[in-house]
């Protein structure tokens, strides 16, 4: 150690290896969600602390693309004079809500107003038109003759459950057609994601398309086709999704990916989501961003420099990382990819959920088979591996056994969710014991999200966005927590 450390002058210039490099930060999008129970001050440090380590991973960038799910005004501005615009549902079925409602891109009108408001905005180099998130897709006649193999039953086309790559190509091509007319430099933005993520077979993309692939971390296939097909690529992943608040990482497998896509084409990445589970996850986002700053490291180099900050328990806390990383590869966790993806067929995740009647989809079926996936005997072997490395951590190093603390503490956490998950979902929860488990985990989640152990107010959220009892409801109060 030095109290002061020497520097010659020097001046370096460098040029981003990506457009962008980003996460959605879920710390934010939980204010805005609900209330909570930790002091401003508190919250405010939190979010400061974050984008502190954002900027020195030389997080952001500056890329002309923006991609989202682009239509969500649509439905207050245009459906009381067009509702040709939006999708045709099965008969019976309700439409979506406006912020997931989809078009009848077969519509040429619904080609002329996405121009229109192009022109509006003063017909810019770029322009997104994402399609809406979730499923809800047309069913009438016109877009469904479209489609690869079509026409699909109009209950598989609405639910997502049938390829409709191809008329979303096929709607693309032409408001992109129209915009070179007017703007020879125009880039149509869209997702390659959910039921619409694959090339169609014989509908060339008309040159000037930039897509976001939210994919699985094994379809390095489907990768090179969008590039292959002329594409510039993105990647936009769900993969943090995966595993809930337990020590899911797929270190190696997602690192590699990482590593493809940039030697493939990628122009830039967005990650959904940053969720602050930072005790049992953290490794993943030291990956992610590790590979901007410092793209020559491999996948080894970065775990061996994350497991060099617990100095002579680095060895240890290595055992550990590969132990947790062994084990989630062998669960086998399904992977969002609007719809679920699976990762390894047959998966001990995949077999659980279906003996146990749990969706398989990751955003729900990661919470619901904690208690089933993460025993006392998986977790005593976790806690084994983090005594040897107290017992490894110098006397005299106070940070080590402070960072040993806090993965030790990340583990807490998810012996608390567990076991109130397992109640909860038990045939007759005693209403008592519901009631003191869930004020045990919320005070636990108060009590680790200053230090950043797991960020307790995107837990909870998570929770109560995907249904997670006793979490269910659509948002979450001050004075429903003190309730519930």
């Amino acid at each position: 150690k030095r109290a002061t450390i020497m520097v010659e002058p020097f001046d370096v210039r460098v040029k981003p290896p990506l457009l962008e490099a980003n996460f959605s930060v879920a710390l934010r999008s939980a204010k805005k969600n609900m209330d909570s129970t930790l002091p401003s001050e508190v919250l405010v440090r939190m979010e400061d602390e974050t984008m502190r380590w954002w900027g020195l991973h030389q997080l952001g960038g500056n890329s002309p693309l923006r991609f989202g799910h682009s239509f969500m005004h649509w439905w207050e501005n245009y459906h009381a004079v067009h509702p040709d615009y939006f999708a045709t549902p099965p008969d019976g079925v309700k439409q979506m809500p406006p912020d997931r409602v989809k078009l009848c891109t077969s519509n040429p009108a619904v080609v002329a107003q996405v121009i229109a408001e192009w022109k509006a905005a003063g017909a810019p180099d770029s322009w997104n038109i994402g399609p809406n998130d979730g499923r809800g897709f047309c069913a009438c006649d016109r877009c469904r003759a479209l489609d690869e193999g079509g026409p699909h039953d109009t209950e598989a086309v609405w639910g997502g459950d049938v390829d409709l790559s191809r008329r979303h190509v096929l709607f693309a091509n032409e408001v992109l057609r129209r915009m070179k007319a007017l703007n020879p430099r125009a880039t149509l933005c869209t997702y390659a994601y959910s039921t619409y993520r694959n090339v169609p077979r014989d509908v060339p993309l008309e040159p000037g398309m930039a897509i976001e692939f939210v994919g699985s971390y094994t379809a390095r296939d489907m990768w090179t086709e969008w590039t292959g097909a002329g594409a510039k690529v993105g990647l936009r992943p769900n993969w943090l999704h995966s595993g809930a608040v337990a020590p899911f990482l797929p270190l190696h497998t997602m690192g590699g990916f990482l590593e493809f896509a940039r030697n493939n084409g990628m122009i830039q990445f967005h990650f959904d989501s940053l969720m602050g589970y930072w005790a049992t996850q953290g490794p993943n986002y030291y990956l992610i961003a590790r590979s901007v700053a410092r793209p020559e490291l491999g996948v080894d180099d970065i775990i061996d420099e994350w497991c060099s900050a617990f100095g002579s328990a680095a060895p240890a806390v290595k055992d550990y990382i590969a132990y947790w990383e062994t084990f989630t590869e062998e669960t086998g966790y399904m992977l969002a990819c609007g719809g679920s993806v699976s990762t390894k067929p047959d998966s001990r995740y995949e077999r659980l959920c279906s003996e146990n009647g749990i969706p398989s989809h990751p955003l729900v079926g990661s919470w619901r088979t904690l208690p089933l996936l993460y025993t006392d005997d998986v977790l005593a072997k976790a806690e084994t591996i983090l005594a040897d490395a107290d017992r490894l951590a110098s006397d005299v190093d106070r940070p080590v056994a402070a960072r040993i603390r806090f993965l030790r503490d990340g583990l807490n956490h998810l012996r608390l969710t567990r076991d109130l998950i397992a109640l909860v979902y038990s045939q007759k929860p005693d209403k008592k014991e519901l009631a003191r488990q869930t004020e045990a985990v919320l005070a636990l989640r108060n009590e680790l999200s200053p230090r950043h152990v797991v960020w307790g107010d995107v837990a909870t959220g998570a929770m109560v966005q995907r249904g997670i009892k006793p979490f269910a409801a659509k948002k979450v109060t001050k004075q429903d927590l003190k309730g519930l």
